[in-house]
């Protein structure tokens, strides 16, 4: 049986330890896109709603970055049900989309 892929990306830096998850559109053409960037837990509803509004519309990335796992799985799930259009990439992937050339 085929056993589900658990995304789990630990960033650190400058004394701090956290977690990230990015979404991009599924047909991303790569290049210098859009992009908003939600702090958890200091974003609250609003913010996310903004966020979610800001991708659907300008057709952009989304980059969660939190303290714990559960944070990010938390928004992680209510971004993409908001975002059918959008899908998990991986950090190096998000980072490869964001170099090649349109």
């Amino acid at each position: 049986m085929k056993q589900k892929t658990q995304w789990t990306t630990s960033v650190s830096g400058f004394g701090w330890q956290g977690h990230a998850a990015v979404l991009a559109p599924r047909d991303d053409p790569g290049g210098c896109q859009p992009t908003v960037a939600i702090m958890l837990p200091e974003a609250g509803g609003d913010e996310l709603r903004g966020a979610i509004a800001y991708a659907r519309t300008q057709q952009g990335r989304v980059l969660l970055v939190a303290d714990t796992r559960q944070q990010v799985r938390h928004a992680l799930s209510r971004m993409l049900m908001a975002l059918p259009d959008h899908r998990r990439v991986a950090l190096e992937r998000a980072h490869m989309l964001s170099r090649r050339l349109s």
